[in-house]
């Protein structure tokens, strides 16, 4: 396989789940997601970061990580793009 190509160029399509989530979703009863949350957030409570990050990010969402580019103090940077021409 060349790198940079792909043997299925276009994807999986959108709102299709995949089989092993599927198959937990039809076989995990509202009971045991009730009590693995329960789970959690009694970990949470005993300090486990882990879970405390996890249930935050459920919650939440991710934290989006920003990263502010600036030259020399506080100016603007300068970015020149350079094309190249392959010849044979």
């Amino acid at each position: 396989m060349e790198k940079g190509k792909t043997n299925n160029p276009n994807g999986r399509p959108k709102g299709k789940i995949n089989k092993v989530r599927k198959m937990l979703q039809e076989q995990i009863s509202d009971k045991t997601v009730t009590m693995c949350i329960r789970k959690l957030e009694k970990l949470a409570g005993e300090g486990n970061t882990d879970a405390i990050k996890y249930l935050l990010d459920q919650k939440f969402g991710k934290a989006t990580q920003r990263t502010e580019l600036t030259g020399e103090d506080g100016k603007k940077v300068q970015i020149d793009i350079v094309y190249r021409v392959a010849t044979q």
